[in-house]
């Protein structure tokens, strides 16, 4: 399971911007200024905890329970609309050095298209609950570690005004007819509520151990498929070095679910080295080149489990260059993996410590026959 982080923000941030003051849909719920969103730490919640949030990882911050409430400060009824069976609910971070001061922390998870629409309707005055953890299985969320944050929320809404008549305006807006795959409700101006400000306190969990992994890498009969090659790597020089494939499984042997760092620039933090026999250990040179565009996130292994993949001597990290191995005869290949990564939820999905790099562990020696 990987899960890409672009350093900068999350991609969903654009998605649920404030819509331009030209835009050119219609706006058909009253102001934001017409709304309250109240945000409060909730600790008499009885939502349950869900699987990422049991053991160590319940006393988390993102394991707490929070409310929103929304309040119609209108003189209108006002009908609302979500999918997903949860609304567009951001929780943020004060991050000075974040682009606006704030970064988003927990947000709804993607829900392939569920169009369940709901319907709230709220009568001036009237307020809606929601309540919720900032992770849970509905919701995706980044690791926070132990300290005080400064917490608030935004959300987004779709809807229209009520008639007088009292008719519902909503679930018309809500239909689909083929062959669009849109309904009427995503072709408007939606609007946005930000809540007060709170702070919260993520506290400290008690000591996780060392983390444990193995590292195998052979050469498979049949190269795994999502491994790229060179574009001149053909069936007739496969056998060469440049082109061989090799299959890897990063072993977690702890009894905790663990995060392993990669990233566009460094790869899986593996180097190989190569020995003739009787030989010293010789770490092969990197290609040169720089890396313009690194992109990280974390592999989920669960206790007992491996990280499996594959790749090729030029495409492991920012490529290896093999002209030392070009003399004929035999060599001993071994690779080298430099974990980086952090203790994590049982199910994988946060970080519970920051990242820790262990001692490297070393592949079984490979032996490659130049002919």
């Amino acid at each position: 399971m990987r899960r890409l982080i672009l350093v900068s923000a999350f991609a969903f941030v654009s998605a649920c911007s404030p819509a331009s003051a030209q835009s050119p849909f219609p706006r058909l719920l009253p102001p934001s200024e017409d709304f309250h969103l109240t945000l409060r730490e909730d600790t008499q919640t009885n939502l349950p905890l869900g699987p990422s949030c049991t053991g160590e990882a319940a006393l988390t911050l993102l394991c707490h329970a929070f409310s929103v409430t929304l309040e119609n400060d209108s003189k209108d009824t006002v009908r609302l609309s979500s999918y997903c069976k949860e609304p567009v609910l951001i929780i943020w971070m004060k991050q000075p050095r974040s682009s606006g001061g704030w970064f988003p922390v927990s947000r709804r998870r993607d829900c392939h298209g569920d169009m369940n629409w709901t319907n709230t309707r709220l009568q001036s005055g009237e307020k809606t609950l929601i309540q919720t953890r900032l992770i849970s299985p509905s919701r995706d969320a980044e690791s926070m570690f132990p300290g005080s944050y400064t917490l608030r929320a935004s959300l987004t809404l779709w809807g229209c005004i009520e008639p007088a008549d009292h008719t519902d305006c909503l679930s018309p807006l809500q239909v689909i007819i083929a062959p669009s795959s849109g309904a009427e409700i995503d072709s408007q101006e939606p609007v946005q509520v930000t809540s007060n400000e709170i702070s919260a306190e993520s506290p400290t969990v008690p000591d996780l151990g060392k983390m444990k992994f193995t590292f195998q890498v052979e050469i498979p009969a049949v190269a795994p498929k999502n491994v790229t090659r060179k574009k001149d790597c053909t069936s007739e020089n496969s056998p060469s070095l440049d082109c061989t494939v090799f299959r890897y499984a990063i072993g977690n042997v702890g009894d905790r679910a663990v995060r392993n760092v990669f990233s566009t620039c460094q790869g899986l933090n593996v180097v190989p080295e190569y020995r003739v026999p009787g030989g010293e250990w010789t770490p092969l040179p990197p290609r040169r080149g720089d890396c313009l565009a690194n992109v990280s996130g974390f592999t989920a292994i669960l206790p007992g489990a491996s990280e499996d993949g594959g790749f090729t001597l030029a495409t492991l990290g920012r490529g290896y260059n093999t002209s030392p191995l070009k003399t004929l005869g035999q060599y001993l290949l071994r690779f080298k993996f430099w974990p980086s990564a952090c203790f994590a939820s049982p199910d994988g999905r946060f970080c519970l410590s920051e990242v820790e790099q262990p001692e490297p562990v070393v592949s079984s020696d490979l032996t490659v026959n130049l002919r």
